[in-house]
């Protein structure tokens, strides 16, 4: 019996050795870590001109879409000083009409003088002759000298007019002429401040950290609130220095949250690594020219891309924990790839109609007042 006893022995040892060899060899198959975290873009809502808050259209939790109002800022200011261009610029443009329209006056009036000077010309010299045979007195040369001076000044004063009308005309037309380019733009500006009035979400998506308050004074670059869009989020994992030599861009990565526990099971694929590690970019970074130095094994941020149809069955949001494992699949001879995705680009589209709107509103004054 005792001897049988003894024969368990090797068996043990032999299935132990068989368990650790195959951990080890599972464990070189994959890294995982518990140190990463959902990340996401946290868009700001921020005021682009100055005023007091009057309504605020949105509270945290909320999703919107892009475009919808958020908050409304006070519009009397800004519409005073929306009609003054307006008036400012049919004023330009009646002005600027005008000034090509008095280059034919100027010409017909400078007709008119020199016609005048030729008659004074005409009148003076005739009194020259007079006066030789003494027929007339010299009251009446100086007379007809001064008349002579006076259209001789008229003419130049009326092809000087002309001269400045045709300098202030040249190369241009009512509509492109620079008074009214000038005042155009001062009324695109008094109507871009007159519609940015009404902040309106940049992307859809939920509303965050809402700050704004009825009744407050915000100024320009003024963070009213922030829209996290849910559709769009990665999981940003902190892998050591020491187990990120074999990640490589385009492994596979299968994710867990603490949220839904181990039975839902996220897939995703290595975006790339972050060109430096986690202290590198702190606030504080690490100062380790000192006597007493310490070696701290350091964490490189890894991006990781996940399943969009997975996210849409079980939604995540930027902070959450998760645990990341990575195949150690060779997908490429290159090592520590760098985040070098540029497929993936943020924009919006909720100021694109402004220009339009604001052209044919132009285009209205230009219409009425030429």
């Amino acid at each position: 019996m005792t001897q049988k006893r003894y024969l368990f022995i090797p068996l043990i040892f032999l299935l132990c050795l068989v368990c650790y060899t195959s951990w080890h060899y599972l464990n070189k198959q994959s890294i995982t870590t518990e140190d990463a975290y959902v990340s996401g873009n946290i868009i700001p809502v921020t005021s682009q001109v100055n005023g007091t808050i009057l309504n605020i259209e949105a509270d945290n939790s909320d999703f919107i879409e892009a475009g919808e109002p958020l908050v409304l800022i006070n519009q009397i200011d800004a519409k005073l000083a929306l009609q003054k261009a307006q008036a400012n610029l049919a004023t330009t443009l009646r002005s600027v009409e005008d000034r090509y329209a008095q280059i034919a006056t100027l010409e017909a009036s400078i007709e008119e003088k020199k016609s005048n000077l030729q008659k004074a010309q005409n009148d003076y010299q005739r009194r020259v002759e007079l006066i030789q045979n003494n027929l007339i007195s010299k009251e009446l040369l100086d007379e007809a000298n001064n008349k002579l001076q006076a259209s001789q000044a008229a003419l130049k004063m009326a092809q000087s007019d002309l001269q400045a009308a045709l300098t202030y005309t040249a190369n241009t037309t009512p509509k492109n002429h620079p008074a009214v380019q000038t005042a155009k733009a001062e009324l695109q500006q008094a109507w871009l401040d007159w519609n940015r009035t009404t902040i309106k979400a940049p992307a859809s998506g939920y509303i965050a950290k809402r700050s704004a308050q009825v009744g407050q004074r915000i100024s320009a670059g003024t963070t009213t609130m922030s829209i996290v869009p849910l559709d769009n989020v990665w999981v940003t994992a902190n892998f050591k220095t020491t187990q990120i030599n074999t990640i490589q861009q385009g492994q596979k990565v299968v994710l867990t949250s603490d949220v839904y526990g181990d039975d839902i099971v996220y897939h995703g694929i290595v975006q790339g690594i972050e060109p430096g590690t986690g202290s590198a970019f702190a606030l504080l970074p690490a100062q380790n020219a000192t006597g007493n130095w310490i070696k701290v094994v350091q964490r490189v941020p890894v991006r990781i891309l996940l399943d969009q149809e997975e996210l849409k069955q079980h939604p995540l949001r930027p902070g959450l924990s998760m645990a990341a494992t990575v195949t150690q699949e060779k997908v490429s001879e290159q090592e520590l790839n760098a985040l070098v995705n540029k497929n993936q680009k943020w924009s919006t589209s909720i100021f694109k109609d402004e220009t339009a709107i604001l052209n044919n509103m132009i285009d209205q004054i230009v219409a009425t007042n030429l």
